[in-house]
């Protein structure tokens, strides 16, 4: 499903979504900014990344030209757009989180560009901007979706096209890369239907390897868990089936000691995703299967570990169909921590972040009334 199509849907569901009142508080929810579609942003759909005690991030949309922003706010709620994207050779609509490395901060645009593929930016925290790549597709990549992570002084993300013509009706299964702070660009891998395809959340650097998601492709058509090397020697870890295990992970994986731990946003027992752990020799185990009840539904951000639970969000279902917090123990018991709803920020698609005990996160719509009425999405926080 491409991004546009994703968004366009998000919005549907926010025309059906009801605005009334919350679930019960297990814990204390506050929104830190309500995004007005202006100069602020509008729809945040990448997760946070907490840099000496700022949240930073990106918008989809909004901004002075409507292409999205990068943005900063801080604990207490102030919010300020660092760059407003033009759309143009700056690139528009980014879709990724962004990276500190050596005190500047690093991302992609899922569009624009000098070649209308997207773009690889640096922006530095007074909020100039620099682009580093423009892809140009198909055989570099294009549209970016993930955003990049650091090992040893290099950058690595990926693409969610260009790179194999085999996938996707022809729009390419996308690429892994990697490019340096001075603008240096290395193809790393080519995905293809057998590694999985649509890369469109962060890789996990661990000891030397990435490791990655791909929501289709795969033995069984129902995404995979890949690793891959920096000189581009990939490994399938597993494979979904779509069945019980779950199928379309499209978030980023967290590892937590030697085993790794992520969410389908389809598939399990009531065809809703899952949450589930991962050996690094590839047993997988399913830990909760959403979609019973009011437990959630389509989990798209990865979990996070606090004081020995994982907390995520799912980006429908919840007793206002707007969306959850939810808690799970490592038992695999789940808890429902608030159902969002109305002026907390709905469909949520990005996960969670921990500091000091606090969870910071984003909803994509709702919020405020603008955004032709849909609103135009928060940023939170949470304490259990």
């Amino acid at each position: 499903m491409s991004h546009l199509r994703r968004c366009a849907l998000f919005c549907l569901a926010a025309i059906l979504a009801p605005l009334g009142s919350v679930s019960a508080l297990a814990g204390t929810f506050k929104v830190l900014h309500a995004f007005q579609g202006g100069p602020d942003g509008a729809n945040p759909a990448a997760p946070l990344t907490l840099i000496r005690g700022k949240l930073y991030a990106t918008t989809l949309y909004g901004g002075s030209g409507g292409d999205g922003t990068a943005y900063l706010a801080n604990k207490k709620g102030k919010e300020k757009a660092l760059y407003a994207f033009g759309g143009v050779t700056d690139g528009a609509d980014p879709f990724s989180t962004l990276t500190e490395m050596d005190g500047v901060l690093y991302g992609t645009t899922s569009s624009g560009g000098a070649n209308s593929q997207g773009t690889i930016f640096s922006l530095t925290p007074d909020g100039k901007e620099t682009v580093l790549y423009s892809f140009t597709g198909p055989a570099d990549g294009r549209f970016p979706l993930s955003g990049l992570v650091a090992m040893d002084g290099v950058l690595y993300g990926a693409t969610a096209a260009g790179g194999d013509s085999s996938c996707n009706g022809g729009s390419g299964c996308g690429v892994v890369f990697s490019i340096t702070p001075d603008g240096t660009f290395n193809t790393v891998c080519r995905l293809s239907n057998d590694s999985g395809w649509y890369v469109s959340a962060n890789l996990l650097a661990v000891s030397g390897r990435l490791y990655g998601t791909a929501p289709n492709g795969g033995a069984n058509g129902a995404g995979t868990v890949f690793s891959l090397t920096p000189k581009g020697k990939l490994k399938v870890l597993y494979s979904f089936s779509g069945g019980a295990d779950g199928g379309a992970p499209v978030a980023s994986l967290t590892r937590v000691k030697d085993t790794f731990y992520g969410t389908t946003r389809s598939g399990g027992a009531y065809g809703e995703g899952v949450a589930f752990s991962l050996t690094a020799s590839g047993t997988q185990t399913v830990l909760h299967s959403f979609g019973s009840g009011t437990d959630g539904a389509q989990p798209e951000g990865s979990l996070t570990p606090l004081n020995g639970k994982f907390y995520g969000t799912t980006n429908s279902g919840g007793a206002n169909s707007g969306g959850t917090i939810f808690s799970i123990a490592p038992s695999g018991k789940e808890v429902v921590e608030r159902s969002l709803a109305g002026s907390d920020g709905i469909f949520p698609n990005a996960g969670l972040i921990a500091h000091k005990g606090i969870l910071y996160g984003v909803a994509y719509t709702a919020g405020s009334a603008n955004c032709g009425g849909f609103g135009c999405g928060t940023v939170f926080s949470y304490v259990p």
